[in-house]
């Protein structure tokens, strides 16, 4: 039992690290499942990493909240794909990774997908506020060159 919860927690940790939120596997399933058919269809074993996910979550939910029944069930296989899960989402090679490159490649944006955007968009951004905030300085400049010009003129006219 402890195998798994602690296979688990390493996968969660990474999450939540990812999505800056606690229940990171929960967002990252959350993601899959708002993930269009059209664009998970085309990466390989999402439907199969989703519903590992899915199941992988309930087990560990049952399991510590000592909710265990008869359906609760798992093996050494499991806790090897979280353990595999978590290398993948390491080398962004899991599946919302491999989305992100599909859409980066075909010049497309990776929708809703919380995952997705990362903080890849927080260097764009960054660029955005640095122009708006040197455009702001220019103007404050050229207004006071502007008064001292206009007072400059008006001493020189008035002398």
């Amino acid at each position: 039992m402890e195998d798994l919860v602690n296979a688990f927690k390493h996968v969660e940790k990474l999450c939540n690290e990812i999505y800056g939120e606690h229940h990171g596997v929960s967002l990252y399933i959350d993601d899959m499942l708002h993930t269009p058919r059209a664009m998970s269809r085309n990466i390989p074993g999402w439907d199969d990493d989703l519903k590992t996910l899915r199941r992988l979550r309930h087990v560990r939910n049952a399991l510590v909240h000592d909710d265990v029944d008869d359906d609760i069930s798992y093996s050494d296989e499991d806790i090897e794909f979280l353990d595999e899960f978590y290398q993948r989402i390491v080398h962004r090679q899991d599946p919302l990774a491999q989305l992100r490159k599909k859409n980066v490649k075909q010049g497309g944006s990776s929708g809703k997908n919380s995952y997705s955007e990362g903080n890849d968009n927080s260097s764009e951004e960054s660029k955005g506020c640095l122009s708006q905030v040197f455009l702001l300085i220019f103007l404050i400049l050229l207004f006071a060159l502007l008064i001292l010009a206009g007072w400059t003129l008006y001493r020189y006219l008035a002398g």
